[in-house]
């Protein structure tokens, strides 16, 4: 009988929940939510699987996008947007068509 390991299947559920669309009325996801969506973008293009990298960037440029619709745009988002833009990058180097990929604008300051 085969039986899944621990980390496929901890592995399978954090991709489902990262890529599952949120519920209506659901918060948005946090920056830590992002950065580690990001994070592990980053880890499957280093490890040659830039397809699946790509699925996770669009993810994480959704949730990037509730988050700067906010009233007040949580700290930590700015670094996150430069993230993507540099994901985004290194995908098009890689030969992805990531034209459908929009990485949202941060709002100007207030002075």
């Amino acid at each position: 009988m085969l039986r899944p390991c621990f980390k496929c299947v901890v592995v399978l559920v954090a991709l489902w929940l990262v890529v599952a669309p949120p519920a209506r009325g659901a918060e948005p996801a946090s920056p830590a939510d992002v950065r580690r969506t990001l994070d592990e973008a980053r880890h499957l293009l280093d490890d040659g699987k830039p397809a699946k990298a790509k699925a996770l960037l669009a993810s994480a440029c959704v949730e990037l996008a509730a988050l700067t619709e906010l009233d007040r745009v949580p700290s930590g988002v700015r670094p996150l947007l430069d993230a993507c833009a540099r994901l985004k990058d290194d995908l098009d180097l890689e030969g992805l068509d990531v034209a459908g990929i929009e990485v949202p604008q941060a709002k100007a300051s207030r002075p």
